[in-house]
């Protein structure tokens, strides 16, 4: 996945493990990384 600074891209994996196939990835939020990023959370 190719991403140009300063994005970030937070996605979610399933299934959710560090072992075995992943099935399907899910863009879950875009976010422009020079805004604070505390206040998306």
């Amino acid at each position: 996945m190719l991403v140009e600074a300063p994005y970030i891209i937070l996605y979610e994996t399933v299934p959710d493990t560090d072992g075995g196939e992943i099935y399907s990835v899910e863009i879950v939020r875009v976010i422009d990384g020079r805004r604070n990023l505390r206040t998306l959370f």
